[in-house]
């Protein structure tokens, strides 16, 4: 039976945590969220005991942040890499540039705004202003 982990194998974990893929594909879509013109803003945090996430914030007209955001953190799901809120998959990390999109609608559905559509129908992406340039 094994003990405790050894203090290389705690720094090990944090590292892993801190600058392993899923840390690399969060930094990947902070930056397209934080995109001038995405109407969102975002920041990595760490809450106690669970891996840093992406914490995503509206801030566009004129009402300010949504209150405490959406959390996204990101992990393998089937051998695919997502982007998770509340343990759900949203878009495949690989679609990145999709992402703000998804979360503009998700954090209007929770403040108990509509959803922004174009005349088709589909969901605006809050950051039609050059993400993926």
């Amino acid at each position: 039976m094994r003990g405790e982990p050894s203090k290389q194998e705690r720094t090990s974990e944090r590292l892993t945590l801190a600058m392993g893929p899923g840390r690399l594909h969060l930094a990947a879509l902070e930056a397209v969220v934080s995109a001038p013109g995405s109407g969102l803003a975002c920041g990595v945090v760490s809450r106690a005991g669970a891996r840093p996430v992406l914490n995503v914030v509206s801030v566009g007209g004129g009402s300010g942040s949504c209150g405490g955001g959406l959390d996204v953190d990101c992990a393998p799901v089937g051998g695919v890499w997502w982007f998770l809120v509340g343990g759900e998959g949203v878009v495949p990390v690989d679609e990145v540039e999709a992402a703000p999109g998804v979360l503009v609608g998700l954090l209007a559905r929770a403040a108990g705004r509509a959803v922004p559509q174009n005349a088709a129908g589909s969901v605006v992406s809050g950051s039609a202003s050059g993400v993926g340039r």
